[in-house]
């Protein structure tokens, strides 16, 4: 039986009050422009929310309908009182109330219009709905821009928001960017110490938390703190903010006593209160769970998890990243007490919903902010995969989920920004060229700033405004075909052919370390098989790039146990570190289907021993991919011109009498000319005409291979099929007080490229014109059309490393060229001698071209020719193939 409680007589009087003045209402309402404040102070003292929402509907059929201002500010009270128990009703009326509000001419209307437009943000977060949030914020910034440029309410109200969604969104710095410049405007607004200004430097203080500056936040944290003691008592609940602030950073500097005293002051505030604020207890009972988990007890952390996990489904009604760390939280804590099934169920429970969230939030996403996003995403669900691989529980369930995980995410940046690139490229529509013109002139100048300047605020400027510009291609007309979301295990499953398996290779970080695992599909099986493989640290310092260990750590590595160098015995190579452990389940396996992950992008499989006198090469078809999503979803089918350009033999200083090096030198002073080059075009050239004596070859070397001969490929109408560059190619770790100007960038996409003619001047800073520097980093060359091109060869040093992205790959050549619209591309993984390149290449051109095998069956054969004719892996197994 339903209980419906009395309504008190003094309310009941006063309605029958409204209705019997209504007549006379209507009539001010109609006739004045009555303060709707006014009007709406008979609701003041209504404490039931239904009679109090009859009174504003009453109310609202008084105005007139072009009565917009009023009318507007009605609606902002009737989303403030469905707020907590409807957030969808809540934001529907947020919408209104800002129609309405973009009608009226009133000067006081633009504050209120930004104000419900960044509560419409708000909410839209609250509902895990974080893409249209920003689109509501990145169009607000050009209103706020052109209507209230001296309206510094206005200014304040967008900063403080839009540093807050970032804050959600995992953009640390531009979290704090924007909460700096929410305090800048509001002290213009009051200069004096005050209530608001205390909140804002609290508020700032979390924001340098987020980005590890520990000093600045305490200070910020401890100032917003004494500020608001001065105007309100501790007891007061606008001292919230504060309390849960200061809560957080004691979490983060490990005192977990002082943070659970926070927390738990504010929870026992809150449930003293008559009317108990259910969205601020959620997140204190959070905090105060994760007190007691920081505190070692677990029991205690669990109750306050469950209890807020209730309130915030109840709040919400949608999945969002709170809900996530809740779940994620209660999932750690259950593992702490050994109640495996019920770690199980809510870890299952987080993947689920992790999938919701991303696929909820892709759309407007770019290649930026989806690996943001990941990033910040990433750091709760991590925890829960190295649980289940050491809890033992072997959860089917869970296992798929991280497999469709994997499906969604990996490489989506990168089909993100090739999707972008092939369509800006053929783009007819003006305002989406203008800004495409926009967005590049500022790469450019951007790039000019890396090499000019170090100072981090002019650096942080131009960084922002390529990012605005990017992002208003995608809002302005950009029409972007998305990638198939539903695609998972299953759909992978019923694709893969008999006899074959699909392994998507994953790795996650949980404290101080990363640890790597594979997840196995074959087409016979329902669920995935999880194998954990190795921590990272096993084998990062292998893959460095120190030449005085080089050699003998790659044959090290890809040998099996009797054979090869040995180094230190306690060292696991690569058959006992990947290969070992998936062994058991390849049995019948011919074709093997791979996507790497982290480090493993830097390994050549095929090229990994199985005994003395085979590779995995011998035993199975290998067909590495960036996700198993491209057996569901293969590129179409392109028809390419007959063309090449082989670039060789080209000389870095233009002198007479030149110097030679070997293509092993790496990161050198300046760069000498190779030897083997110049024959290897020839020679390769030579191939192509006897097979295609017709065809259109161009053979570009000496002093003919600079920078501006590549980038007129941007200008053609159809790149080359073929394009073969043999030169000097590099990728430098980012050290800030390097004397190489290219060295001291942190973008890794301009400090990874190739050397072209006369480009030992731009490399030691004398030629200041990136466009004719003649050093092409891989920023440049992801602005290159190549959307015809059919195989680039990269007959160069470590052209396939770069910085490890989470989820994203390799960020250098190799994903610019990707970018640019290369199909094939083969690329280095180490120092590669020159004379065993030459005869890497000329043999692998033979079996394309004459052998007239596709391009992954002679890249494969050429590395089994190479491998009998060199003993060592570091002679013959160099290079890779990425398709």
């Amino acid at each position: 039986m339903k209980l419906h409680l009395m309504i008190p007589l003094y309310e009941s009087t006063l309605l029958f009050f409204i209705f019997l003045l209504s007549g006379s209402l209507g009539l001010i309402a109609q006739e004045s422009s009555a303060d709707p404040y006014q009007m709406t102070q008979v609701c003041d003292g209504i404490k039931n929310q239904k009679m109090k929402m009859y009174c504003l509907d009453s109310l609202i059929q008084l105005y007139s309908p072009n009565q917009y201002f009023q009318l507007g500010l009605l609606h902002e009270l009737k989303s403030e009182i469905v707020i907590q128990d409807n957030t969808e009703k809540a934001l529907e009326y947020r919408q209104i109330a800002s129609d309405y509000h973009l009608k009226s001419n009133l000067p006081e209307s633009t504050f209120e219009y930004v104000n419900n437009k960044t509560t419409e943000a708000f909410l839209n977060s609250d509902m895990g709905n974080y893409s249209e949030a920003e689109k509501i914020l990145i169009a607000l910034e050009k209103y706020v821009n052109k209507n209230a440029k001296n309206n510094p309410k206005s200014q304040l109200t967008f900063a403080n928001t839009y540093g807050l969604i970032n804050g959600i969104l995992g953009r640390n710095q531009e979290s704090l960017d924007w909460a700096l410049v929410a305090i800048d405007h509001m002290k213009i607004i009051n200069p004096e110490d005050n209530e608001d200004l205390a909140m804002k430097y609290s508020n700032l203080g979390l924001a340098y938390k987020n980005v590890g500056d520990l000093k600045n936040s305490e200070k910020y944290l401890r100032l917003g703190r004494e500020m608001l003691r001065k105007f309100r008592s501790k007891d007061d609940l606008s001292c919230l903010l504060d309390t849960y602030n200061l809560g957080a950073f004691y979490l983060e500097i490990k005192e977990p006593q002082k943070a659970f005293d926070c927390f738990d002051e504010a929870v026992k505030l809150l449930e003293a209160h008559d009317n108990i604020n259910y969205t601020e207890l959620n997140y204190f009972l959070n905090g105060r769970g994760a007190a007691y988990n920081a505190l070692g007890k677990f029991k205690l952390a669990i109750q306050d998890f469950e209890r807020t996990l209730s309130i915030c489904q109840d709040l919400f009604k949608n999945t969002n990243s709170q809900e996530l760390q809740i779940i994620s939280n209660l999932s750690n804590n259950l593992y702490e007490i050994n109640d495996l099934k019920a770690f199980d169920h809510y870890s299952t429970d987080a993947l689920k919903k992790y999938c919701i969230l991303l696929k909820k939030n892709l759309q407007l996403q770019t290649a930026d902010d989806l690996l943001d996003f990941n990033n910040y995403i990433s750091q709760i669900i991590n925890p829960l995969t190295i649980l289940q691989f050491q809890s033992g529980v072997q959860s089917s369930e869970f296992y798929n989920n991280l497999f469709n995980i994997q499906l969604l995410l990996k490489g989506l940046g990168l089909e993100r920004e090739i999707s972008l690139n092939k369509k800006l490229i053929e783009n007819e529509n003006e305002n989406v060229s203008l800004n495409y013109g926009n967005w590049k002139q500022a790469k450019q100048d951007l790039e000019q700033i890396y090499l000019q300047t170090n100072d981090a605020k002019i650096i942080a400027a131009a960084e922002a405004n390529v990012y605005k510009l990017k992002k208003e291609i995608y809002l302005e007309g950009f029409d972007e075909e998305l990638f198939d979301i539903s695609i998972d295990l299953q759909k992978i499953v019923n694709q893969l052919p008999e006899k074959s398996i699909a392994i998507e290779f994953g790795r996650t970080a949980y404290k101080d370390s990363i640890f790597y695992y594979a997840l196995l599909a074959k087409p016979t099986s329902q669920n995935v098989d999880a194998v954990r493989l190795f921590n990272e640290s096993e084998i990062a310092d292998r893959l460095n790039s120190d030449q005085n260990k080089r050699k003998s750590y790659v044959n090290r590595l890809y040998e099996s146990e009797s054979r090869g160098i040995q180094i230190e015995n306690s060292e696991k190579n690569l058959k006992e570190l990947i290969l070992d452990p998936l062994l058991p389940f390849l049995d019948g396996i011919e074709k093997i289907y791979f996507a790497p992950d982290g480090l493993l992008h830097r390994i050549n499989f095929g090229a990994i021993a199985l005994n003395d006198f085979e590779v995995l090469n011998d035993k199975f078809e290998l067909y590495q991919l960036g996700s198993s999503r491209k057996l569901v979803r293969p590129e179409k089918e392109r028809i390419y011109e007959n063309t090449a350009i082989l670039i060789g033999g080209l000389d870095y200083d233009f002198e007479a009498e030149p110097k030679f090096t070997s293509r092993g030198t790496s990161n050198p002073s300046a760069w000498s000319n190779l030897k083997f080059t110049k024959r290897e075009i020839d020679k390769i050239g030579g191939i192509y005409l006897e097979k295609y004596p017709k065809m259109d070859l161009t053979i570009i070397d000496g002093a003919n291979g600079v920078e501006q001969n590549l980038r007129r490929l941007s200008y053609s109408f159809k790149s080359p099929r073929v394009i073969h560059i043999a030169t000097h190619g590099f990728f430098l770790e980012y050290k800030e007080d390097a004397q190489n100007p290219f060295e001291k960038i942190k973008n890794p996409m301009m400090r990874s490229g190739i050397v072209l003619s006369g480009g030992n001047k731009g490399w030691l800073g004398q030629n200041s014109d990136l466009e004719s520097d003649n050093i092409l980093t891989a920023s440049e060359i992801a602005d290159l059309n190549l959307n015809n091109t059919e195989l680039i060869v990269l007959s160069a040093c470590e052209t396939g490393l770069g910085d490890i992205g989470n989820s994203e790959g390799v960020f250098g050549l190799q994903r610019a060229f990707k970018i640019a619209g290369a199909k094939y591309i083969i690329m280095s993984l180490w120092q590669v001698p020159d004379r065993e390149t030459s005869a890497f290449m000329e043999q692998f051109y033979e079996n394309w071209l004459n052998e007239e095998m596709t391009i992954p069956k002679a890249f494969n054969q050429t590395q089994k020719q190479m491998r009998d004719r060199f003993f060592d892996p570091y002679q013959w197994a160099g290079f890779v193939l990425i398709e």
